[in-house]
């Protein structure tokens, strides 16, 4: 704290600085602590920087609450507000790629007022530190055994004020305090200092492990002897499970793992579900985990105006059974965080794991199970992701598809990760990459369903691989629609844009996953009095496009076939039921080939 204080007290220009340090060792925790040290006069802003949406969430929730809302560009507001403070702290918690927030850092000059215009960041990554961008950083170190241990005894049991005092300053002398002496003795079999040591030593000092470690033995007290007998029976075991898939990049230590799984097996000896939930909860993003999404999980996905309603599989109903909000789902959320694997903020209705708790989660199963997992948590989000044109009176679609939109950087990352262990894939997964490109127009998207399409069923590749080659003509008109008019004229390249957009849904005679939409219709309509068109009225301007792509000679080109499809057939798909209308999809568009 003293070297930050007095780095950032050096100049009147505008400073950075960083706290870096392995996950898990408290960097956030002492950026929290900084921030409470300054001088009431010092403007905080807090900004969640572990990926792009995080940061641009951030900067939003900013400018809403210093009534920026209405700017366009929401970070140069906040930026050119900055610049308006006598003093200022923006904070950057858990910087994982410093390319990605440096379009959002505030400009290093000299503040109007003379004053300090401070950046912190907090990161593992050290390679930061010490760079044009950051020059200053102090590492967050582990504790010393004397420190471990005091904060082992400080999250074991609830102590009175006295008994707290007395384990800050005399932890060691146990019969300092004979209360103190006789809980430690009689409810976790604690006799002298040397066990524990061997505490501190067996949690590698890590503050988020010890934390965790004094969870468990709070939650689920047993002897000292027993504990220490259960944790290192288990390390052996542990090391095998995160071996058995190699954890890429982890550079966790082995205690805190072996801690978790200690506490996961007590976990689903008592309730079960709480270890599927848990699971569950580390193939989503970390932060940011909506409980609306997991409490509408297994409900139907209700759009344009609640016409629509798509069921969830029944397979998928089984699986997640763990959701049911009737059942074990609330103390399955209770157990979970007494035990400090999750945090719960009521207020926004949000989830959070920490990122070591995160990692395990997944690292702590053998491949193959996870890419179960995996597969059956995307095709959940897929079936909550509503379709991306609705109309003006569906105002929670925006909310309905951020809260499941937010999780596939994580899925994208865990597709990478297992995707020699996915060896049937089912044609929703491919999908939900599909939708989400269709929101973001990110390339990445299509890069991992490019990955999928050999892993997709048989029987369902082909239409996927033509939904994927449509999805690739529509990037190309996307980044070069001013350079292809002989390819598609204005007209023709809205019809096929809307296209994409369209969706509905029949489970019966469609495979999962194939598009509907309305073209021509789209061009002469409003969207509002598109989606109030009965559904039951044969549409004779649908048609069907098989789309390829091919790259020669470093050039992009493109070469499109169109098949009319009789009304009767596009009345036979799309049934009269407003249920079965709904939302799944045949890549569909009015494009005479070229």
């Amino acid at each position: 704290m003293a070297s930050l204080r007095d780095y950032f007290s050096i100049s009147t220009n505008g400073t950075r600085a960083a706290l870096y340090g392995i996950g898990g060792v408290g960097k956030t925790q002492c950026a929290v602590n900084y921030c409470h040290s300054v001088k009431g006069d010092v403007h905080v802003l807090w900004v969640l920087a572990h990926r792009v949406s995080a940061l641009k969430a951030s900067f939003n929730k900013i400018a809403d609450t210093l009534g920026l809302l209405k700017s366009i560009d929401p970070v140069k507001s906040v930026h050119e507000w900055l610049q308006g403070c006598r003093n200022s702290l923006v904070v950057f918690d858990n910087v994982d790629n410093i390319n990605i927030v440096q379009p959002y850092l505030p400009r290093e000059e000299s503040h109007p007022f003379g004053k300090s215009q401070a950046v912190l960041l907090t990161t593992r990554d050290s390679a930061i530190v010490e760079s044009e961008t950051v020059p200053f950083g102090t590492e967050v170190n582990l504790f010393d055994t004397k420190d471990a241990i005091r904060l082992f005894m400080l999250n074991l049991n609830s102590w009175t004020p006295t008994q707290h005092d007395q384990i800050r300053t005399k932890m060691e002398d146990f019969t300092a305090n004979s209360a103190v002496q006789r809980i430690l003795n009689e409810k976790f079999g604690f006799t002298n200092i040397t066990q524990l040591e061997k505490i501190a030593e067996l949690t590698g000092r890590l503050p988020l492990a010890i934390v965790q470690c004094a969870s468990y033995l709070r939650q689920y007290p047993t002897s000292y002897p027993d504990y220490i007998r259960k944790f290192q029976a288990s390390t052996h075991k542990s090391r095998q499970r995160f071996l058995s898939h190699s954890p890429k990049g982890a550079q966790y230590s082995e205690s805190i793992m072996t801690t978790w799984e200690i506490s996961f097996e007590h976990i689903v000896q008592d309730l079960p579900g709480a270890g599927e939930l848990l699971t569950m909860f580390g193939f989503l993003d970390r932060i940011g985990i909506s409980m609306d999404l997991t409490e509408s999980a297994l409900t139907g996905l209700r759009f344009w105006q609640e016409k629509c309603v798509i069921t969830p599989a029944a397979d998928l109903r089984a699986k997640f059974h763990f959701l049911d909000f009737v059942g074990d789902y609330i103390d399955n959320l209770g157990l979970l965080q007494s035990l400090s694997l999750i945090s719960q903020d009521p207020k926004k209705r949000q989830i959070s794991m920490h990122p070591l708790v995160h990692e395990w989660t997944h690292l702590r199963l053998q491949g193959s199970r996870c890419a179960e997992w995996l597969i059956a948590v995307i095709r959940v989000l897929y079936h909550r992701l509503p379709p991306l044109i609705y109309s003006a009176n569906d105002r929670s679609v925006p909310h309905q598809a951020e809260i499941v939109l937010c999780h596939t950087e994580r899925c994208k990352e865990l597709v990478g990760l297992y995707i020699e262990d996915i060896l049937n894939c089912c044609p929703e997964v491919a999908m939900f990459f599909l939708e989400s490109y269709l929101w973001y127009h990110g390339q990445d998207h299509l890069d991992v369903v490019e990955k999928l399409v050999a892993r997709v069923r048989e029987e369902d590749r082909n239409w996927v691989m033509k939904l994927l080659c449509g999805a690739r003509l529509h990037q190309i008109v996307q980044d070069f629609q001013g350079s292809i008019s002989g390819i598609l004229d204005e007209v023709q390249y809205h019809r096929y844009s809307t296209s994409l957009t369209l969706l509905s849904k029949d489970n019966n005679t469609a495979p999962v996953g194939t598009r509907f939409v309305l073209t021509e219709a789209t061009v002469t309509h409003r969207l509002g009095e598109l989606l109030e068109r009965d559904m039951r009225v044969p549409l004779h301007d649908i048609v069907h496009l098989d789309v390829h792509t091919r790259r020669e000679q470093g050039t992009s080109s493109a070469t499109t076939e169109a098949v009319t499809i009789s009304a009767a057939q596009i009345a036979a798909r799309l049934k009269p039921q407003a249920t079965a209308a709904n939302k799944t999809v045949k890549l569909l568009r009015n494009q005479p080939g070229t």
